[in-house]
């Protein structure tokens, strides 16, 4: 009886046990079903450990887009939209979270940055930086590039967003998935952001930019009289400052690998 109470209480794990058994036996078999139980939660625990850990470790991060044949298929996503306020993205995002949980696919948020041109009065062009807050996705389990493919399509679609930074085992080639299902080819390799970087992904964790990663702006305040004033007339005049180095991670951009010498 005591041995049917004991097997209740761990779940049912120890459903294969019969009380004709001798007490050696017992002695073994419960031995054996804690070591089981404990290497089941030591493996549930590691996946959040994991991406906490790529989530800080710049390296870490780095390696999911860096080799030219990477292991796992690996995006950059967001339901983020240009025109929608603060609080309407961030609930967006929550339900991509939610999307991705029910997928079995892990995450971690991370700050997504470009450019993007616009007119002064209609007429003159500038550019200015864009960033949208992002998550970096991957499989928990065993996918196929295809079929992680297919998964990011679906909440591009879902989300109405133009595309996804993507790496799949079977490209050297990071990138862009289009919602139309097309592809723009990004580059094979991944490094340290640097100014002349017009795309970059920033960590939220972990140690801070190194000042090579960060823009002139950032580091000196907008020096040019007519960007200082399109920034104060855009609504940007923070750019004229700059910008508290301790709240920008490290960050990571998708390059082209350097031109081989000549022989």
């Amino acid at each position: 009886m005591r041995l049917e109470a004991n097997c209740k209480h761990m779940g049912g794990e120890a459903a294969f046990f019969v009380v004709k058994s001798t007490p050696a036996e017992q002695a073994f078999a419960f031995d054996e079903l804690d070591t089981a139980m404990r290497t089941r939660v030591r493996f549930k625990e590691w996946f959040p450990a994991n991406e906490m850990t790529a989530r800080r470790s710049f390296d870490h991060s780095l390696s999911k887009f860096k080799p030219p044949i990477v292991g796992k298929p690996v995006a950059i996503l967001t339901a983020w939209r240009g025109e929608g306020s603060l609080a309407d993205n961030r609930r967006a995002n929550v339900e991509l979270e939610k999307d991705l949980q029910s997928q079995d696919l892990g995450y971690y948020p991370v700050k997504g940055a470009g450019q993007e041109q616009r007119r002064l009065l209609g007429m003159l062009p500038y550019v200015i930086p864009s960033g949208e807050e992002s998550f970096v996705v991957h499989p928990r389990g065993e996918m196929s590039g295809e079929t992680f493919e297919t998964v990011i399509l679906r909440l591009l679609h879902k989300y109405d967003q133009y595309a996804a930074m993507m790496k799949v085992p079977t490209s050297e080639q990071a990138y862009l998935l289009y919602s139309d299902g097309s592809r723009e080819q990004k580059g094979s390799d991944a490094g340290p952001t640097t100014a002349r970087d017009n795309y970059y992904t920033q960590l939220k964790g972990g140690p801070r930019a190194d000042p090579e990663m960060l823009r002139p702006w950032e580091t000196y305040g907008e020096q040019n009289r007519f960007k200082r004033l399109v920034n104060w007339w855009s609504g940007r005049a923070f750019m004229n400052n700059p910008a508290d180095q301790s709240k920008i991670g490290r960050r990571f951009s998708i390059k082209k690998p350097p031109p081989q010498d000549k022989p």
